[in-house]
């Protein structure tokens, strides 16, 4: 066996490689990897459609992993931003601003009962 086989045999365990993981960022690092090496393979083995395939999923492999990075950075930074402090007790330092305009704005989560004592039209009116 030469060396253009040994490339081949991991570029093909890199792919079965991305086929056992779970999560996108690192499956997408593996695929770039089998990319690069399927590349080699078929430039070295002179396989073109294996050249063709590889050079054509290389960019979008790599594009696909510049939007996973920058949304996990908008994600964590939103995270941070958007943070609700936790509560250890009645302290009114604790609220967040969330809680303030909850406290100022009053909306009714539930529908109020019908009493039966007056109209229908005014028993669904908001006090």
């Amino acid at each position: 066996m030469s060396w253009v086989d040994y490339v081949g045999f991991l570029a093909a365990l890199t792919v079965l490689a991305t086929f056992c993981m779970d999560t996108k960022l690192p499956l997408r690092g593996l695929a770039i990897a089998s990319n690069i090496l399927f590349i080699v393979y078929g430039t070295a083995g002179q396989l073109y459609p294996v050249l063709l395939l590889h050079a054509l999923l290389l960019p979008i492999n790599i594009s696909k992993i510049v939007q996973l990075v920058r949304k996990n950075r908008f994600d964590a930074r939103a995270a941070i931003c958007c943070a609700r402090p936790t509560r250890t007790g009645p302290s009114i330092a604790a609220h967040s601003l969330a809680d303030s305009v909850r406290g100022m704005v009053h909306v009714r989560l539930k529908p109020q009962h019908e009493n039966p004592g007056l109209p229908r039209d005014q028993g669904q009116r908001w006090r």
